[in-house]
């Protein structure tokens, strides 16, 4: 019997492609319904550790209070 360890990676390099496709065709908007009303309407920092494909930090932003 494979350990779990070696079962997750098996899936998901099995998967990942896929996830991924799914992930970066659906809307920010969609993704984040549920924080959005937690991001700041003034300039801010905003630190992104770097745990994705980066997609949300390309979101629309107001260029005058918000840059990446």
């Amino acid at each position: 019997m494979a350990n779990e360890t070696t079962t997750t990676f098996d899936t998901y390099n099995r998967e990942a492609d896929s996830l991924a496709s799914r992930y970066e065709s659906s809307p920010f908007e969609e993704i984040h319904s549920d924080v959005l009303d937690l991001l700041p309407d003034s300039t801010s920092l905003v630190l992104d550790i770097g745990a994705g494909s980066g997609r949300d930090v390309r979101i629309p932003l107001n260029p005058a209070t918000h840059s990446t």
